[in-house]
């Protein structure tokens, strides 16, 4: 029972999330800027940071996976006999492999920018906090002595 709830209350979170954040995110660049300079405490950077709030659609559908790995879960747990077994045990592991997916993704986000078209239009010319170190390294790699 505590899967559900919990499933419940992170799906929720994943809505909201996405309805009060990201869509701001993606329609108002100053409030992105904004947002990154909130979050100037962690140790990420201002390149992590801005790299973090780039990918606030993908942290959204994250949230909506766990949610559903919770809620695919509960109702694994809380089945009582064994119709529907293999059903719900094949949600579950659809839904942590989709995580997964998300979360690779997020991370190429932040440290590569890509892909465009899960960034928001204003930030797709930003570079990504790895971009940079990867290029000084290939022109260090390609300089002529």
């Amino acid at each position: 029972m505590f899967s559900l709830v919990a499933g419940a209350v992170i799906a929720v979170g994943a809505v909201l999330h996405g309805c009060l954040l990201t869509c701001r995110v993606w329609r108002d660049p100053d409030f992105a800027q904004r947002l990154t300079g909130r979050m100037a405490g962690l140790p990420h950077g201002l390149e992590g940071l801005r790299g973090v709030v780039r990918s606030s659609a993908l942290v959204t559908l994250q949230l909506g996976f766990i949610g559903c790995v919770f809620v695919t879960g509960g109702l694994e747990d809380m089945r009582q006999n064994g119709a529907g077994e293999d059903v719900l045990l094949a949600l579950v592991l659809l839904s942590v492999a989709l995580w997964l997916l998300a979360f690779a993704v997020n991370l190429s986000i932040v440290w590569f920018n890509v892909p465009k078209w899960s960034v928001p239009p204003h930030m797709r010319g930003d570079t990504g906090v790895k971009t940079e170190v990867l290029r000084s390294r290939w022109a260090r790699l390609t300089r002529k002595r």
